[in-house]
């Protein structure tokens, strides 16, 4: 399964860059990152399947 925090580690390699394109990256790596692992949490923790209703409904399984 992929590790989402491999992209904050990505992240913090780009924001060390001061060129506006890595800074750009970054941050997108940072999004995701925060994405990817709070949907983990809610379908995994919470038994939230909150992609599979097109991000408007709750439901258990």
């Amino acid at each position: 399964m992929f590790e989402w925090s491999d992209f904050c580690d990505v992240a913090d390699e780009l924001a060390n860059n001061s060129k506006e394109a890595y800074i750009r990256s970054s941050i997108d790596r940072y999004y995701y990152s925060l994405f990817g692992s709070s949907r983990e949490y809610l379908i995994k923790q919470r038994e939230k399947y909150f992609l599979e209703k097109g991000g408007r409904e709750f439901t258990k399984k």
